[in-house]
């Protein structure tokens, strides 16, 4: 399991436990896939100025997605369960 300590890390958690794919957050954003791809394999940082269309997406915070933080704190840091929906379900 990652901990997630950086913003990529966050984004990419929350996809996971929301069940949804790369392609449905692109869509929504109204990016290309591959624009998020290369978020995951760091290759780019755009998605700092898509903060808060992400959180709203990700059915979270654009402070806590922002928010840098050691491993300790990370896991102290509790996110919303897949139970709480996103905009996709």
């Amino acid at each position: 399991e990652v901990i997630p300590t950086d913003t990529v890390d966050r984004i990419f958690e929350l996809l996971s436990l929301r069940h949804m794919e790369q392609k449905e957050l692109a869509n929504w954003l109204g990016i290309l896939p591959q624009t998020v791809t290369d978020w995951k394999n760091r290759k780019s940082k755009s998605y700092t100025k898509y903060i808060p269309k992400l959180a709203l997406a990700l059915n979270t915070t654009s402070e806590w997605l922002s928010l840098e933080m050691g491993a300790k704190m990370a896991v102290q840091f509790k996110v919303k369960g897949p139970e709480h929906g996103s905009l996709f379900h």
